[in-house]
């Protein structure tokens, strides 16, 4: 029979008393039905006949058809159990009620009739409300209303006249035609669902005012967000992350678009409003979620050709670039060249790599890295490295030439094809006339077309059309495919490889950019070019070949001068002049020239030579005003800032005057620096002239003046814009405010007292006292030595502070302050140190020791190798020339060291604190373990008063520790129910062990283990399994323990090795502590007469496998009639005789003896089955003994 998982006992239990219920009576008028309620709260409902006839073929077949209902319900899971019992006159009854007066009526001896009782006022009905069941048939397939009955309670609870005439008709038509019931499919359940759903939602609003009725968003290729729906309203406006709203195009249908720029990588949020005069609707949202370009999966057509598929469309240039894949073998260092990168045109997604060497065929053997590879948005976003790990062919290349592009550009007359890899580019091998352009007719190229290629492989062509056929195709109108005839191309490899013939490929269009407008605003000096595509920007546009024609006079561009204003591609060009030209007069007739080679469209075509394109010249007749002013008084820079570019060489300086309002106002004199310093020439700054020796200047002048109360003002003519446009005058009223700033940042000198506790920090200005008085912002030492300050006070001239420090050394001592700010808070250089010679208190004489070590295994080998360090800690601060230090200055074993002691190019330094000595060991160190590090007699170990270091020899030790077993679990892996052959012991060791060839000698067995011929081998990192063979044997108990054995072949990562047995055992455990249940118990009936005879047996499946212990006592098992217990005697009538029971995996059988008191036993729904509790005679492979069930048992069915 087959064992149940993942249902519990009382599960089935409850389901066969259920049946048993059911049963008791022929009439089934009223009860008619199961509910079921899972873990999640959902309510299933069973038919009641259906059930039982579903559950009875599961027992005779459980992969029987019939049984799926049953299986159904088994599937669940979790803690499902029956809660109530359907009955067709008073609703759900509650199913433990019931449950309960039939259990009591059979203790009793009363027959149970279920609809009798249901009738009684005693049944109660279920209290919980049920909703919705789910309904079961017989199939097993479920049948859930809920989403439905939702969705037609909400078409229910509309009101018509709150909707239009038509959508609310449309409603009620969904509502009719959607009718649906348990008898439906789920898939037509779900549809009916839909249907009624979607008329809601098109419900239009009655009312008159502004509605946005639907919102959607979606990407396009270039990040855009295109964003459509309906509204009601005169308006709709779009608003993207609480940005300002923009307007969308309303149409008259109440259908509304709008397309946004390019968005950044991350989630969008989307905001539409509708607007009717000054009402405006609620908001509808939407939003969309941009992405980085990334890799979706990488896959290895053959040897030589690896495609890669993006996420989304890529940029081509960006994609082609080989230098941004790199293909390297696992098992190899070094990459694996890549030839060529192809996109696919077609989706814009797809590339194909070639690779110099070819691939071998491996199991995810391969790397391929990829990096900055753009995408299409406006601003590209642009992906960083990804590495892919994947398998690869080592196949030949017996792909077949294939497009993977096409393009024409109409103006040239040159269609470009890519492919998917390179081909014969030679005249013989390409055969133009196999090339059919099909458009609003088809076009078939003709011989002459193509002429060969300057190299006779590639991927690409360009096919230069003859005058003819350049006609005629761009006659085809604006949508064009191509038709290729097999064999058209062919490998160029393999001319033997041709295309297959290609139906339909899509053209892209491309053409010489041209100029639509120009147009150039001489207020904001801006130069707009509009072209009828998009252009390249950065080094695609050349400015030296664009030229501004003014009154007759051509003027170029020039790159130090103007700038391109955009950074990505786009067809309207803005480009930012700074004074190629002066503005002075009125300009009427201009005109704009453009070079062939100016700019070039997405797909790298130049433009043709544009001449003499009409300008719209807008001109400047508006002053410029002074915007704002600043000093710095660190820099001795003023910097006027005026409302547009000004020409500097028209700043008289003898009309600026500063002024504070108090004291004698300071004009500047023409010896005052002026210069231009922003992009845009708006700033002009001023550089005060400090006179000779700080006197006679305009910079002491301004100085002496309140800062902050600074203004400045000026006589009108000061100053003119590029169109000669001169500022009006500023009085003295109407000064403009200076903002003054101190940038200049404090720094500092350091000076020694009478007093080996007390050094001084003197700064060049007055420093915050908060800042000044932090002990953590000063950093005093000598070398590796550290002298801790304990407090630091700031003086009251507010630029000196006195510093308390440690008792100092005779020594010189590097200061270093960080963190400290001046009234203005301008951060002091935290770079700047000064020095100081520290005073001595008392003359110490005492030489330094080695008080510890400690080993640092650097490259983490768990042995003594290169770089690995060796650090002495002496029991004082240390003042070590390490320039000095070298392997001479210590000893091995009390002898002397040479230069491979420590390994070739050790070296020796300052550690981590004063004290600290590292060696850090060079090439094949000779130092091992057990080693005696010292230091020589002589040796340039000194303390801070000059003392050498004195001998203190130190051992190194090996850091490993013996490795102890923790653990000793044992597994019935093959599931058999006993201990045999194969079955596993895990032994856990307390750390990470290196094993060998393991034997039963490394271990000492307690006398409940019999290892026999089983097998030892390193299964983790900590582990060791023990496979038992046939003649290895577990006796539970005490004595099924574990020691350890003193072994070589079990060592922890150092190589220290496995100890002997300490007196402290390991006990074999089981992950299995769970006693064997009954999951049901069947008496074969073969002669039907309910009676027990001798030869019939009783199957009892329990809920695991099993085994019948050596000491088999048949009185064990028990059969109940009622209260009344009936032992098994065995086939001759004695209890001893197990030789009529079998166990097989989780099924015992028994059978029935003529001698045996079972034999006359009726079979009865008061008969059950159940073990004597503590019984020895049948158990699971971890010796948990059988578990009898509750009060009297299993009911026993019949077959």
């Amino acid at each position: 029979m087959k064992k149940l998982k993942g249902k519990s006992l009382l599960t089935m239990f409850m389901v066969l008393a259920l049946l048993l219920v059911s049963s008791a009576s022929m009439v089934f008028a009223d009860f008619n039905a199961f509910l079921v309620k899972t873990d999640d709260g959902k309510f299933y409902e069973y038919n009641q006949a259906e059930l039982n006839t579903s559950y009875l073929a599961w027992q005779i077949n459980p992969d029987a058809a019939g049984a799926d209902m049953y299986k159904q319900f088994l599937a669940i899971g979790g803690n499902t159990r029956v809660v109530a019992l359907g009955d067709s006159v008073k609703g759900w009854m509650d199913y433990a009620a019931a449950q309960n007066a039939s259990l009591a009526a059979q203790i009793a001896g009363i027959p149970f009739v279920i609809n009798d009782y249901l009738a009684t006022p005693a049944a109660p009905v279920y209290a919980e409300t049920v909703t919705d069941p789910i309904v079961v048939d017989p199939s097993g397939q479920t049948h859930d209303l809920a989403a439905y009955n939702a969705a037609v309670a909400d078409a229910n609870s509309k009101v018509e006249a709150d909707y239009t005439a038509a959508t609310w008709a449309n409603l009620q038509t969904a509502l009719a035609n959607n009718v649906v019931t348990a008898a439906n499919t789920q898939a037509e359940i779900d549809a009916a669902t839909r249907a009624i759903n979607a008329a809601i939602d098109a419900l239009m609003p009655a009312v008159v005012g502004p509605s946005v009725t639907s919102a959607t968003a979606v990407l396009n290729t270039t990040d855009a967000a295109v964003i459509t729906g309906s509204a009601i309203g005169d308006a709709v406006k779009v608003s993207i992350d609480g940005a300002a709203e923009v307007a969308a195009t309303l149409n008259a249908d109440g259908t509304y678009a709008y397309v946004s720029p390019s968005l950044a990588v991350g989630t969008h949020a989307i905001s539409v409003k509708a607007y009717m005069g000054t009402d405006v609707s609620a908001a509808a949202t939407a939003s969309v979620t941009v992405v980085a370009p990334a890799v979706v999966s990488v896959t290895s057509i053959n040897g030589s050709t690896v495609q890669v598929v993006f996420n989304k469309s890529v940029d081509k240039t960006t994609a082609e670039t080989t230098g941004n894949y790199t293909l390297t073998r696992l098992s190899t260092p070094g990459a694996n060249a890549i030839t060529k990168a192809t996109l696919n045109l077609t989706d814009n997604k797809t590339v194909l790599l070639t690779t110099t060497t070819a691939t071998v065929a491996t199991t995810n053997g391969y790397a391929l890295e990829v990096a900055n590879v753009k995408d299409l948005a406006t601003t590209a976003n642009i992906m960083g490295t990804q590495e892919v790990v994947f398998s690869t062919l080592a196949t030949s290349d017996t792909e077949k030439p294939a497009l993977f592009g096409a393009e024409y550009e109409a103006t040239t007359g040159k269609l470009t094809l890519t492919f998917n890899k390179n081909i014969s580019l030679t005249d013989a091998n390409f055969n133009e006339t196999g090339i059919t352009v099909k458009g609003s007719s088809d076009y078939t190229l003709v011989e002459g077309d193509f002429t060969g290629a300057a190299t006779t492989t590639g991927n690409t062509v360009t096919l230069t059309l003859t005058a003819a056929s350049k006609t005629a195709v761009n006659a085809l109108g604006s949508t064009l495919a191509l038709d290729v005839a097999a064999g058209s191309f062919k490998d160029a490899t393999d001319t033997t490889r041709t295309n297959v013939a290609i139906t339909g490929y899509p053209v892209t269009l491309t053409s010489a950019p041209g100029l639509v407008s120009a147009a150039y605003d001489e207020n904001t000096s801006i130069l707009t070019l509009t072209f009828d595509k998009d252009v390249k920007v950065g080094s695609d546009i050349d400015l030296t070949k664009i030229s501004i024609k003014r009154d007759g006079v051509s003027t170029p561009l020039t790159t130090a001068q103007s700038a391109v204003q955009n950074t990505t591609a786009n067809s309207v060009i803005t480009i930012k002049l700074n004074g190629e030209f002066s503005h002075a007069g009125n300009t009427v007739l201009a005109k704009v020239t453009l070079a062939a080679g100016a700019v070039k469209n997405t797909s790298g075509t130049a433009n043709a030579l544009i001449t003499d394109a009409a300008l719209t010249y807008t001109n400047d007749t508006t002053k410029p005003t002074l915007v704002s002013a600043a000093y710095n008084s660190g820099t001795r820079l003023i910097t006027l800032k005026f409302s547009e570019i000004v020409d500097v060489s028209t700043l008289v300086l003898d009309n600026v005057t500063i002024t504070d309002g108090v004291h004698t106002d300071v004009p500047l004199t023409d010896v005052d620096t002026v210069v231009k310093t922003t992009v845009d020439g708006t700033d002009v700054v001023i550089t005060l002239d400090e006179g000779n020796n700080g006197i006679g200047g305009d910079y002491a002048d301004v100085e002496a003046l309140t800062a902050s109360s600074l203004k400045v003002y000026f006589a009108a003519a000061t100053v003119k814009d590029l169109a000669a446009n001169s500022i009006d005058a500023i009085t003295k009223a109407n000064a403009v405010s200076i903002a003054a700033t101190d940038l200049v940042a404090p720094t500092f000198t350091v000076s020694n007292s009478a007093v080996s506790t007390i050094v001084n920090v003197n700064f060049s200005e007055k420093v915050q006292k908060a800042d000044a008085e932090n002990i953590a912002n000063y950093s005093i030492k000598s070398g590796a030595v550290v002298l801790n300050v304990t407090k630091a006070t700031l003086l009251s001239d507010g630029k000196t502070v006195e510093l308390t420090t440690e008792q100092q050394a005779g020594i010189t001592y590097t200061v270093k302050v960080s963190n400290v700010k001046d009234i203005a808070g301008n951060v002091n250089d935290s770079t700047a140190t000064d020095t100081f010679l520290g005073v001595t208190a008392v003359v110490d004489t005492t030489k330094p020791s080695i008080a510890s070590y400690v080993f640092e295994d650097v490259d983490a080998s768990k042995s003594i190798t290169k770089n690995d360090q060796i650090k002495l800690q002496f029991d004082e601060s240390l003042n070590v020339d390490y320039t000095k230090v070298t392997y001479a200055d210590f000893l091995i074993n009390a002898g002397a060291t040479s230069a491979t002691t420590f390994g070739t190019g050790a070296t020796f330094a300052a550690g981590a604190t004063a004290n600290e000595v590292v060696i850090t060991l060079g090439t094949t160190p000779a130092i091992v373990f057990t080693d005696a590090v010292d230091v020589a007699l002589v040796n340039d170990i000194k303390d801070l008063a000059g003392n050498i270091a004195q001998s203190s020899p130190v051992t190194i030790v090996n850091p490993g520790v013996a490795p102890k077993i923790t653990n000793f679990d044992y597994t019935d892996t093959n599931g058999s129910g006993a201990v045999d052959e194969n079955d596993l012991v895990v032994i856990t060791y307390d750390r990470t062990i290196v094993a060998g060839t393991v034997v039963v000698g490394d271990f000492t067995f307690g006398a409940g283990i019999t290892p026999g011929n089983a097998t030892y081998a390193k299964t983790s990192v900590n582990q060791i399994t023990m496979t038992l063979g046939d003649t290895s044997a577990i006796a539970w108990g005490a004595t099924a323990t574990i020691n350890e054995k003193a072994t070589a072949n079990i060592t922890d990562e150092w190589g220290v090795g496995q100890g002997a047995a300490d007196g402290t055992t390991t006990l074999l455990k089981s992950a299995d502590t769970t006693n064997p249940t009954i999951s049901s118990v069947t008496f074969n009936d073969t002669d039907a007469d309910k009676v027990m005879d001798a030869g019939e047996t009783v199957v009892i499946v329990m809920s695991e496998a099993v085994h019948e212990n050596a000491t088999f006592a048949a009185g064990d098992f028990v059969l109940y009639n009622g209260a009344t217990a009936n032992p098994y005697e065995g086939k001759g009538g004695t209890a001893t005789d197990g030789d009529d029971v079998e166990v097989s995996g989780n099924v015992i059988t028994i059978t029935i003896g003529a001698l045996d008191g079972w034999a006359t036993e009726a079979n009865t729904t008061s008969t059950t089955f159940n073990f004597n509790a503590g019984t020895t005679s049948i158990l699971d492979a971890s010796d948990n003994k059988a578990a009898p069930s509750a009060g009297f048992g299993a009911t026993i069915s019949i077959l």
